[in-house]
């Protein structure tokens, strides 16, 4: 769970298409923030805690596996030097080892996923989210034979995730979830690329994560313990006490 952020703080989108959400299409690439999750995350930030203000950063790049994002890892997150960095990649490192017979080894993933992390926190000192690749059954005929890659490599990115104490996303359990109430298409068309209810679905996970201790005002945090502090007092004074035994008694 990340603890501290500050008031004004940037945050890097990192990831492939599905971050990207046709950032790379606009008239300023560099600046935009596409159509997906990551316009909604820093949205609903910055209207849900209007007393902090959110930068958001799009760093996805439609078609990237894990190795393009170590690649421009300096120019894309080192140099921007953000506050916080979320992560979502994976989903290309299994499709391309069907459709292009270009595998990418669970070991190597999983050396290479950690020396990102370790360069981020080394470097930045920003707070990471690390999102679960995930992937719709819309074409089951097609799709079914990529399910098992893609759980090692869920499960490896999770065990990442406890190994450096970071929060992780289980996007797959949670659309799953949702697939009980309205069909795989509803939230992707094609099983990995989200509608925009998909795209709501994954902003809604990052802000479950930020929300409840991140975006608390000062305010709310000085009556929170204003209210904490007057309960103890009152429990520990003689007439709290009194009342707390005469409670005690009615229980008994």
């Amino acid at each position: 769970m990340i603890r501290t952020l500050p008031k004004n703080f940037r945050w890097v989108f990192f990831g492939d298409s599905i971050t990207d959400a046709n950032r790379l299409i606009s008239l300023n690439p560099q600046k935009a923030m596409g159509h997906g999750y990551a316009l909604i995350a820093s949205d609903l930030v910055n209207n849900l805690a209007p007393e902090i203000s959110c930068q958001p950063i799009n760093r996805g790049i439609s078609g990237n596996r894990l190795h393009d994002l170590i690649l421009r890892l300096d120019k894309d997150v080192i140099d921007e030097q953000p506050d916080l960095v979320s992560i979502l990649v994976g989903i290309n490192d299994v499709l391309r080892a069907f459709d292009r017979d270009e595998p990418s080894p669970l070991e190597q993933f999983g050396h290479a996923y950690r020396a990102m992390i370790t360069e981020i926190q080394g470097r930045t000192g920003a707070k990471i989210i690390l999102m679960e690749p995930y992937l719709l059954l819309v074409h089951p005929e097609k799709q079914s034979v990529m399910v098992d890659e893609l759980k090692a490599k869920q499960d490896l990115i999770a065990e990442i995730a406890q190994e450096f104490n970071l929060p992780f996303i289980h996007l797959q359990e949670r659309f799953n979830t949702l697939c009980k109430y309205r069909q795989e298409n509803f939230w992707s068309a094609d099983g990995i690329h989200p509608t925009h209810s998909g795209h709501m679905t994954i902003a809604l996970e990052l802000i479950k994560i930020l929300m409840v201790k991140e975006f608390q005002s000062s305010e709310d945090q000085m009556s929170t313990q204003a209210t904490d502090n007057k309960t103890q007092q009152t429990e520990s004074s003689p007439q709290g006490k009194a009342a707390g035994k005469k409670k005690k008694k009615r229980e008994s």
